[in-house]
């Protein structure tokens, strides 16, 4: 009986560095993450960064994400991928293996990142996770998609 055959993100990288080459260039690049259970919302904000023409890169959009032996490696990929962007835009309100990715982002330098959550009112202290309250990044709350559109541009076109 044969064996499944176990990829490392080594194998995959020159996919992947294919697959972001043609997206567009760097400078335009975008990683979207956040909980894969709100994927409605990543998805919204995809179609956002692509209406004020940037490029939206989410782990799940890489074909090979969808292959089964790629599971393992979804850590990885989005750790590449983040790395290969010049924004990240992290949806938190409802945390996630995306926690990890947002602690790693603090270590790029020129990686330009926001947070965006949900909440009931302005003023209302976020729900989430003192962890990200970090000075590293930029925090915006939204109660509707409206908000979060122009939330959005706001800080891709500043």
């Amino acid at each position: 009986m044969d064996q499944p055959f176990e990829l490392d993100i080594k194998q995959i990288k020159p996919a992947l560095k294919d697959w972001l080459e043609k997206s567009g260039p760097k400078e335009k690049r975008v990683f979207i993450g956040g909980n894969y259970r709100n994927i409605a919302i990543l998805n919204l904000i995809c179609k956002t960064v692509e209406e004020i023409n940037f490029i939206p890169v989410m782990a799940l959009n890489f074909p090979e994400s969808s292959k089964h032996n790629y599971e393992k490696l979804i850590h990885d990929l989005s750790i590449e991928m983040l790395m290969q962007c010049s924004y990240a835009v992290f949806e938190v309100t409802f945390s996630n293996g995306h926690l990890m990715e947002i602690e790693r982002a603090k270590d790029f330098d020129r990686l330009k990142t926001i947070l965006v959550y949900q909440i009931k009112k302005h003023g209302n202290r976020p729900t989430i996770t003192n962890m990200l309250m970090t000075d590293k990044f930029v925090k915006k709350g939204y109660r509707n998609f409206t908000e979060l559109a122009i939330e959005i541009h706001n800080f891709l076109c500043s």
